[in-house]
């Protein structure tokens, strides 16, 4: 980001550019084979990297010198934003989804421990 003048249109491109790869690498990993436990940690520091996008994307959009970009690129830097956010929410209801399973098979895992135990007392 340190390569293009910060407050230029090109850094709102970049900013944007950014939010977008960080957004589909999230949903890759969400959505792969790999153990949901091993994701977390990866999860964790890619929401990190984008919630510092996220701010820069709010200090720039308020900056007065990009208004006119802004304005004329309006429909462009709107749909990138909203595809950004439809993504999200698939993110967001595949993180749902694994939390219930992840829920559903502790649950089981107490089932188990209670019929030991109860099985070690009939013993």
């Amino acid at each position: 980001m340190s390569q293009t003048p910060k407050y230029s249109p090109e850094y709102v491109e970049t900013i944007i550019s950014e939010l977008e790869k960080r957004t589909t690498e999230l949903y890759n990993l969400l959505a792969s084979e790999e153990e949901y436990s091993t994701k977390v940690e990866k999860v964790i520091e890619i929401l990190k990297t984008r919630e510092n996008y996220i701010k820069e994307f709010e200090d720039v959009s308020k900056q007065e010198t990009l208004e006119l970009f802004f304005r004329n690129n309006h429909n462009k830097w709107l749909n990138r934003i909203k595809k950004i956010l439809e993504l999200d929410k698939k993110n967001l209801d595949i993180i749902e989804k694994n939390m219930n399973l992840q829920s559903e098979k502790v649950k089981d895992i107490n089932k188990q421990k209670k019929l030991l135990v109860y099985m070690k007392g009939q013993l």
